[in-house]
């Protein structure tokens, strides 16, 4: 039977897999997301219209509330100027131009020396406040002498392509894509030696499959290993490889997502779905640690957002009766526990005196010269909801 559902992204796999045979996961997964007809190609593929939502585009208090974790990070770091924040997978640039639009607005210097990068791999640039969003080699020609910054990224990590790994009879192997003569793609598995399992008692993952992400360092250019000071931010969802190399975590490692439903096969709808595979925490900090960067704390998005003052903004804005209680309770959606609120925040940083997370994870430090909460736009979905 031949698939009605191939994808935009189809013809370029199936063109690949005639030049050179079968090709592994990774590759599918770099043409399906990335490649002239791949998913994030297009305008919509996130957000408000798209096929699922992130933290920044629910409402401008998680900006407004990242910019204040910024501001905190300004102040410890002793108030570089200028302070250059990098944002790695900046979307269509709703968290940036939130962050900006908070810190431009406090009552602080660091209003004036920002200096805000955004990054993007895909092709629908717009600007955060004027600056365009760059590919991550613009970023050599941007400032290549940093002194300090801060990276920061949102949901970037588990949209990097990965292999996937299947354990059978002993061995490693690894999933390639291949083409039967209906046309429809096809998993095959190789025998693969891998060095991330050199040593490892392959025999306790008898049976197991999941993800392999081999890029992981792939998420940062590599001109920010030059900065001597940074702190590094990445929000996302994922596990510590004890749970995530369990057979309990397995299945639901990769993630498809069409019409914010799960659609379980990434072979169908090749470009027009979403492919994500959560992040193994465990080996992202083995590889942050080989760019000479040590951890400071991997916490909830639920316990970090009310560190930095969570219920007291959204107090203040109940008791201002300007929003709405439809509003109110898509705003919660943000600490659900077991939802976005369960997402990790994985904060590092490289060249700093073993700073103490309480300092950094703080609302109090800046009470009183935080600026204003950016408005509420139609990249965010509170904008949506009486419309």
């Amino acid at each position: 039977m031949v698939i009605d559902n191939k994808g935009s992204a189809y013809d370029e796999v199936v063109n690949q897999i005639h030049k050179t045979g079968p090709i592994p996961f990774e590759e599918f997964m770099e043409i399906a997301l990335y490649s002239d007809n791949g998913y994030y190609s297009k305008p919509t593929s996130f957000g408000v219209y798209g096929d699922y939502y992130t933290s920044p585009s629910i409402h401008p208090i998680f900006g407004y509330l990242f910019a204040i974790q910024i501001m905190n990070i300004w102040e410890y770091m002793d108030r570089p100027r200028p302070f250059t924040v990098v944002e790695i997978g900046a979307g269509d640039g709703t968290l940036g131009i939130d962050i900006v639009s908070t810190i431009r607005s406090a009552d602080m210097p660091v209003s004036n020396y920002l200096e805000y990068i955004p990054i993007d791999k895909g092709p629908n640039k717009t600007t955060v406040e004027g600056t365009a969003i760059l590919e991550a080699d613009g970023l050599d020609s941007c400032n290549a002498a940093l002194a300090s910054c801060v990276v920061i990224s949102n949901e970037l990590i588990d949209a990097l392509p990965v292999d996937i790994l299947e354990v059978r009879d002993g061995r490693t192997n690894l999933v390639y894509i291949g083409v039967d003569k209906q046309g429809n793609l096809k998993e095959e598995l190789i025998e693969t030696v891998l060095d991330e399992f050199v040593g490892f008692d392959i025999s306790s993952l008898e049976g197991y499959r999941g993800p392999l992400c081999r890029g992981l360092g792939q998420w940062m250019p590599s001109v920010l290993d030059l900065v001597p000071k940074a702190f590094f931010l990445n929000v996302d969802y994922g596990y510590e490889e004890s749970d995530y190399l369990s057979m309990r975590k397995s299945s639901r490692l990769l993630q498809t997502y069409y019409k914010h439903v799960d659609n379980l096969s990434p072979l169908f709808r090749v470009g027009d779905q979403d492919i994500t595979a959560h992040v193994n925490f465990t080996a992202l900090r083995r590889v942050m640690a080989q760019r000479g960067i040590k951890p400071v704390c991997n916490i909830t998005q639920r316990e970090w957002l009310f560190g930095l003052g969570y219920s007291d903004v959204l107090n203040g804005m109940r008791l201002s009766g300007e929003v709405s209680r439809r509003e109110l309770n898509l705003i919660d959606r943000l600490v659900e526990v077991e939802g976005l609120g369960g997402f990790r925040v994985e904060m590092s940083q490289r060249g700093m005196n073993s700073p103490k997370f309480s300092k950094l994870n703080s609302f109090i430090d800046l009470s009183g010269a935080f600026g204003t909460m950016p408005p509420v736009t139609d990249k965010h979905m509170a904008f949506h909801l009486n419309r």
